[in-house]
């Protein structure tokens, strides 16, 4: 019994490892099966790219081949304008006599001539035109220096004057600088005409330039006549000046500057007419407040010490020199005496010399 049971047992284990070793080489033909497969579906990725690669070649070359084909059929289009047109000149030509050939050439002929006649004419016009105008502005030009050379005698004057417009005139210009400045903006005007353009629009360009020049020298020379006429002012207030302390120089000196009548120094004598009329002109220019003051104080120092003419000579460059501290408002405190007394004090120091 036992064996009989042993017997079946073996039987079993063979059976067994035989359906295992089956079952085993059927695996490994499927995954011999499965590689394959993978493979054959990297192949097939590889080949669907590449269809798609020349196949957007192949797009591109019929893109190409389409523009090809359009330009040629204008091409073929323009040609067959030109063979008809030729053909009809042809025609024409076949159809005219020698006679009618050299009418038809001397109108073309007398048409441009007429056309380059009317052009030249007009550009004559044009220069013409530009040479009466730069003309003018030469004679204005020269005026002006004329009236500038006239005027500099008036302006130049004395050496105080002089000092200062140097000091105060460092923004101006002077008229030669300004001549020469205009000549060289005119040197460009002169050389026009040897470069004249043949168009309307580079003439009204020019035009407009030169319209520019004018208005910009018109403007220069407005400011230069206001220099000229401030340089003017201040020349007529120092002769009116010179001519105030001159005239109190050579009036006797009042009773208020003897010695022993120091108490009616305190009070200053009215002004003349001269001296009214330079009052006048520093109260349009708005100091006049500022310097009557010192304008008597000035003539009662002329009049009391004009047994020293050195002294007196001095005295109108002290007045400019104050006049020109009062215009830039600066130090007025210690320019201008502040009180009766010290006004008395000053009178009394510069008495008459024994």
């Amino acid at each position: 019994m036992f064996a009989y049971w042993a017997t079946d047992l073996e039987e079993d284990a063979v059976k067994r490892s035989a359906e295992e070793q089956q079952q085993r080489t059927a695996i490994d033909t499927h995954d011999t099966d499965i590689a394959l497969v993978r493979a054959q579906a990297k192949q097939a990725r590889e080949e669907a790219e590449q269809l798609v690669t020349a196949r957007a070649q192949v797009c591109m070359d019929l893109a190409e081949n389409q523009g090809r084909i359009a330009t040629l059929d204008v091409e073929c289009a323009t040609l067959k304008q030109v063979m008809a047109i030729n053909c009809c000149i042809s025609n024409f030509i076949s159809t005219l006599t020698p006679l009618e050939t050299l009418e038809l050439l001397h109108q073309e002929i007398a048409s441009t001539s007429a056309k380059l006649n009317e052009k030249r004419l007009f550009y004559t016009k044009t220069a013409e035109t530009l040479a009466v105008k730069l003309q003018e502005q030469q004679e204005w030009l020269g005026s002006l220096k004329t009236n500038s050379t006239t005027m500099e005698p008036h302006v130049a004057t004395t050496q105080s004057k002089q000092t200062f417009i140097e000091g105060e005139s460092h923004g101006t210009y002077s008229s030669e600088g300004s001549l020469d400045m205009v000549k060289q903006i005119l040197e460009p005007e002169k050389n026009i005409f040897a470069g004249f353009p043949m168009d309307m629009k580079s003439l009204g360009e020019e035009y407009k330039a030169l319209q520019g020049d004018k208005a910009g020298e018109i403007e220069y020379f407005h400011s230069l006549e206001e220099t000229i006429i401030g340089m003017k002012v201040w020349g007529g207030i120092q002769l009116h000046s010179s001519t105030l302390l001159s005239d109190f120089s050579r009036s006797p000196v009042p009773d208020s500057l003897h010695p022993g009548n120091h108490a009616a120094a305190t009070r200053p004598p009215p002004l003349p007419g001269r001296q009214h009329r330079l009052l006048l002109l520093l109260r349009r220019q708005g100091i006049a407040h500022r310097l009557l003051p010192l304008l008597r104080r000035e003539a009662l120092l002329a009049a009391s010490s004009r047994s020293s003419a050195y002294e007196a000579l001095l005295v109108p460059s002290s007045y400019f020199s104050r006049l020109r501290r009062a215009r830039s408002g600066a130090a007025m405190a210690r320019e201008i005496p502040g009180s009766g007394d010290t006004q008395k004090s000053r009178g009394m120091a510069a008495g008459p010399k024994t």
